[in-house]
Parts: C-alpha cells; sequence; structure tokens
C-alpha cells in the first residue's frame, strides 16, 4: 500500500512538471522559434515556474521533504535568489 501511494506521489509530480514544462514553453515564446527576447513579466513568468519544478524536483525526487525545516527552507531561498538574480541580469540587460 505504502508503494503504491510513492507511485501515486512520482506520477503526480512528473505531471506537474510536464504541464509546468507546457507552461514555460508558452511563456517563453519557445514554439515560435524566433530570435525575440521576452518581456521583464514573461521572464519573470518562467522564472517563477522553473522555481516550482526546482521545488518539485527536491522535494519529490531528491527526497528534501524528509529533510528538516533549515535544509529546506536554505535550498528554497537559494532557488528564489537564484532566479531572482537572473531576472535581474536580464532586465538589467534589456535597460542598458
Amino acid at each position: 500500500m505504502a508503494a503504491n501511494v510513492g507511485k501515486k506521489r512520482l506520477f503526480a509530480a512528473w505531471g506537474l512538471l510536464v504541464g509546468l514544462t507546457m507552461v514555460s514553453i508558452v511563456g517563453g515564446k519557445a514554439e515560435t522559434g524566433a530570435m525575440t527576447t521576452l518581456g521583464p513579466l514573461l521572464f519573470a513568468l518562467v522564472m517563477v515556474v522553473t522555481t516550482i519544478k526546482a521545488h518539485q524536483i527536491l522535494n519529490v525526487y531528491l527526497g528534501l521533504r524528509h529533510s528538516s525545516a533549515a535544509w529546506r527552507a536554505g535550498f528554497g531561498l537559494s532557488i528564489w535568489c537564484l532566479c531572482g538574480i537572473l531576472w535581474g541580469i536580464y532586465v538589467l540587460d534589456q535597460w542598458l
């Protein structure tokens, strides 16, 4: 019974990752194939989706949900900071 719950959790996480990848594709305008730049809001959407995907992978597939709250908070904060820094660099590049 416990193995069945684990399989359901993995399948649900996989489904969420696939759905979020589709959001990234549409939000990032990857389906057009054109070399266009995204605005700051669309890039922020892609970064938020990327952050959620990273949390899913860490928690479900790498077992971070079984770790202490400090580890979870540390990884979460580092992922959000990294995506924020990338967004800032992107906006700065567009502005300059």
